[in-house]
């Protein structure tokens, strides 16, 4: 090789040889769809690592392209499909290195011209088997789909730092570092070819997604899912700052309670010691249990309770088969068992302590992994979705300098897909028409429980709202709970663990009936199982066959337990297991199952096959085997996960700095603009995670919740002052200075009429925080029903058409621009009834004589005598006897923008 010359060679992989050449910074590769691949320095988290070179292929045509070219090299291929394996990282370090790429990037990806391998590999594993759809590296994926064995132990791998700013004509440059890197772009766009004729054989031929989903989000919903991990990949590389001292705090109290725990148990013998005393400890710097004395020690707790209360103790058991040593099986006995309660003691402190100690550093970096099972992501290092209930742990995730930090979060999105669902299966539905209407669906699954109508919960949150807040808790867990498919027992077994309520599988198997039959109807048709037509299905039969072949003188609904039976080898009728091994040989028309069938032995893997269906989501995925639960869960589940990860893709592209995702909720840093942020800001970011939602949920109002404060708390609140949005916790109080008072022109209220006082100022508001109109009569009343408390300030809801009801919020706030056209913004006020909140609008004839308790406004709450100075500064004068300094006038002016609910609604 000339000192001038351009490197080139023959890489050679499966047998194959692949002549590669450094690109010439002008003509495009001549294939429909390119491979790419980066080769850069070692990551680093916290940034963009830098580029040496990028390897491209169409499989005929293979180079190496100069880090100075890359950007021509894009411009160059903008009409092309671009695939990657982990193409998020790829297209950072394109973008980092070259801004003018961007553009042409985000148009790709908008036209659906961008794929990546390891997200359709992952894509067509849930879809045929229900795998764990995790990622898989190059190696993997190229060996099984293209036969092509890459060495990803290639010492070359680690050392592209070497070639950065060093010209690739350089003689000096060892050929390894070319013929590593043209590999994995030759071996992409194989796996690619072999990829894309799975999925669309899958989405459009097996399972008959329709067309038009397939080209809208992708082959079973890759472009969500590629838009989801290009915002978790600039997520998790931003990382999230980290109070130090907080969590030091917390690791000091953790520590000291954790001795405590461990002083109560010494005596007991549980600890692992050496002969010579000392304490043996596990990795992780705890002390070692014994596994043998432990289970000693509570099989006799388990004898003493019995002996104690006369009831048996059935000791939990292990999915092995051995006794259980899960804490959460044992802590329903922590009250009566000093030992249970020190040793579920330790364990818990154990666990947070350990979580703690990751969180020890000026900044964290969590790893998001776009896909799960269950169409959610999941996270690691350390993992900010499951971050401890126990106070202190939120807390200790704060604002970057120069920021505040916004909290963001669907309200009840799960049971707002699911009223989608049901709708669109079965053209109507009651849970939509209560989102519909306002209503909280907690508030109404209570009532139908209790047997109360909507203002019987109204009344019963006036007289006592613990046991209305008991109540709503324990609907919701009916509520959540059902539509996965959990039994009478597990459903109570979820209330306790889930929701602390306590709930007997009497009391679950009635709750659940109430569901289904009468607040909820259309959940009776979702949790219907078709387990015959899926056994007809799965043998290639229709179901009349298999009837005939199959049931003998049975009843037909028991014929697939029958079926599984035999298959499990638990039947004892010799007749029926001829029959059903006889039936299916001369039935089945599926080639998979052949041999099984003709071995007629027992078989696990059969029955799992046989009895297992694949489900669809209506975005257009596919998740194989699932179980009755899986089922039932994974549509709702996975159409709110598709449409948060859609949210957060049009917030990176919006520009906005996402640092933190928990499945519905979004952790935002906003500008701090001197201890503020723009309410603007936070309505944009809001407007954006309700579009995104909207787009795979249509016909449903979409509501979210928003927070800014200095650190990540479940306290927070949303507090507005005019248009400005101040840090929870830090609000100045609001002064208003008698001289600037403007004369009092209305004259004082007389008597005790507080709620016509309200009303009367109301039409000298803006005209977008007063509805024009009241409701239908018939929805005001469940709306007094539908608050949890002043926690977290005003939602904001989808104003998309519906296309059914009137499209109106669902949970109060200023609504925004009307983005139907149809006319001038609304709103509504709301106050407080007693206890209870109500929608108030100029001219609501039934609110004229009714006493106002509270009201709420941009995140301040006025009752009793606050109250009552506030009315009197809405009439610009104090109330009779009052003297001056009791109240604080103010113009209407000075009103803030945006006026709230006193309740949040349903979550």
């Amino acid at each position: 090789m000339s000192p001038c010359a351009l490197p080139s060679g023959v890489a050679r992989l499966g047998g194959d040889d692949f002549p590669w050449s450094v690109w010439d910074g002008v003509a495009p590769l001549p294939g429909r769809a390119v491979a790419i691949d980066t080769e850069t320095e070692l990551i680093v988290p916290g940034r963009v690592p830098r580029l040496a070179l990028l390897t491209a292929s169409d499989r005929d045509v293979t180079v190496v392209v100069r880090a100075e070219d890359v950007g021509h090299f894009v411009h160059a291929h903008a009409d092309k499909d671009l695939v990657g394996h982990n193409l998020p990282y790829d297209l950072a370090v394109i973008e980092a290195h070259d801004p003018s790429a961007a553009p042409i990037l985000a148009a790709a990806l908008d036209e659906g011209r961008l794929w990546d391998t390891a997200l359709l590999d992952g894509l067509d594993r849930l879809a045929r088997r229900g795998e764990e759809p995790r990622p898989r590296d190059l190696g993997t994926v190229a060996r099984e789909l293209a036969g092509v064995n890459l060495r990803k132990d290639d010492p070359y791998r680690r050392r592209y730092a070497e070639l950065i700013g060093r010209d690739l004509a350089d003689p000096a440059i060892e050929p390894g570092f070319f013929s590593y890197a043209v590999a994995d772009a030759i071996a992409t766009i194989w796996a690619f070819e072999s990829l894309i004729d799975r999925v669309l054989q899958l989405a459009l031929d097996v399972h008959r997604v329709p067309e038009e989903l397939v080209c809208r989000y992708g082959p079973l919903t890759h472009h969500i899912q590629l838009r989801g991990a290009i915002a978790l990949e600039a997520i998790g590389r931003r990382g999230l700052a980290v109070d130090r001292e907080q969590v030091r705090r917390l690791c000091a109290q953790l520590d000291a309670a954790f001795d405590g725990h461990y002083r109560e148990l010494l005596p007991s013998g549980l600890f692992k010691t050496k002969k010579d005393g000392t304490q043996i400890r596990t990795a992780k710097g705890q002390p070692s249990q014994s596994g043998a004395r432990l289970v000693e020690i509570l099989a006799g707790v388990a004898r003493e309770h019995a002996a104690a209360t006369g009831e048996a103790v059935e000791l939990p058991r292990a999915e092995k088969g051995g006794v259980s040593t899960r804490a959460e099986d044992w802590e329903h006995l922590a009250e009566s068992s000093p030992f249970v309660r020190s040793w579920t003691g330790l364990k818990g402190t154990g666990k947070l302590i350990s979580y703690a100690r990751a969180l020890d550093a000026d900044r964290i970096y969590p790893r998001y992994n776009p896909i799960v099972v269950t169409g959610r992501t999941s996270c690691s290092g350390p993992n900010v979705q499951q971050v401890p209930k126990a106070a202190g742990f939120r807390e200790a995730i704060v604002a970057s300098p120069g920021h505040l930090l916004l909290q963001l979060d669907y309200a009840a999105i799960e049971l707002r897909t699911l009223a989608h669902i049901c709708e669109q299966r079965y053209g109507r539905s009651v849970l939509a028409d209560v989102i519909r209407g306002g209503i909280d669906p907690h508030v109404f699954t209570a009532g139908r429980i209790l047997g109360l109508d909507m203002e019987g919960m109204v009344a019963m949150k006036a007289a006592d709202p613990a046991a209305f807040k008991r109540a709503r808790q324990q609907a919701k867990v009916v509520n959540f709970g059902v539509p996965g498919g959990l039994g009478a027992k597990t459903l109570a077994a979820y209330a306790r663990s889930q929701y602390g309520v306590a709930m007997t599988e009497d009391e679950a198997r009635r709750f659940k009936e109430i569901l289904i039959t009468e607040t909820y109807p259309e959940l009776g048709q979702y949790l219907d199982s078709d387990d015959l037509g899926l056994l007809a299905t799965n043998l290639g039969r229709g179901r009349d066959e298999v009837v005939a072949r199959l049931a003998g003188r049975g009843k037909a609904r028991w014929l697939p337990f029958r079926v599984r039976e035999v298959l499990m080898g638990q039947a004892a009728d010799d007749e029926l297991v001829e029959r059903v091994w006889d039936g299916l040989a001369s039935l089945n028309r599926n080639p998979d199952f052949r041999a099984a069938i003709r071995r007629r032995e027992p078989d696990e893997d059969l029955v799992r096959r046989l009895s297992l269906a694949p489900v669809a989501t209506t975005s257009g995925r596919i998740r194989g085997g699932v179980i009755f639960c899986q089922g039932r869960n994974t549509p709702f589940q996975c159409l709110a996960a598709d449409g948060a990860k859609l949210a957060l893709c049009n917030l990176h592209r919006a520009g906005f700095r996402t640092v933190g995702f928990v499945h519905d909720e979004f952790l935002v840093e906003l500008p701090d603009r001197g201890g503020y942020v723009p309410l603007a800001e936070v309505r944009a970011v809001e407007s954006i995670a309700i579009d995104s939602m909207a787009e795979v949920c249509p016909g449903i109002p979409i509501a979210v919740e928003s927070e800014v404060g200095r650190r990540w708390s479940k306290e927070a609140e949303l507090v507005v002052e005019g248009d400005r949005v101040l840090p929870w916790g830090e609000a100045p109080p609001r002064r208003w200075p008698p001289e600037r008072s403007p004369p009092n022109t209305c004259g004082p209220p007389t008597g005790d009429h507080t709620g016509e006082c309200l009303e009367d100022v109301l039409p000298a508001l803006r005209p977008s925080a007063v509805a024009e109109s009241p409701p239908p009569a018939a929805r005001d009343g469940p709306r007094a029903a539908t608050g949890r408390g002043t926690g977290r300030g005003p939602r904001r809801v989808s104003q998309r058409p519906t296309g059914r009801g009137t499209g109106r919020p669902t949970a109060g706030g200023t609504r925004g621009p009307d983005r139907t056209g149809a006319g001038p913004t609304t709103g509504r006020v709301s106050v407080a009834l007693g206890a209870a909140s109500r929608p108030v609008a100029h001219g609501s004839g039934p609110f004229r004589n009714r006493e106002v308790a509270a009201v709420r406004t941009s995140g301040r709450r006025f009752t009793g005598g606050r109250l009552r100075s506030f009315i009197a500064a809405c009439w610009c004068g104090p109330r009779p006897g009052r003297p001056a300094s009791d109240w604080h006038p103010v113009s209407t002016a000075e009103w803030p923008r945006t006026i709230a609910l006193v309740g949040r609604g349903p979550r």
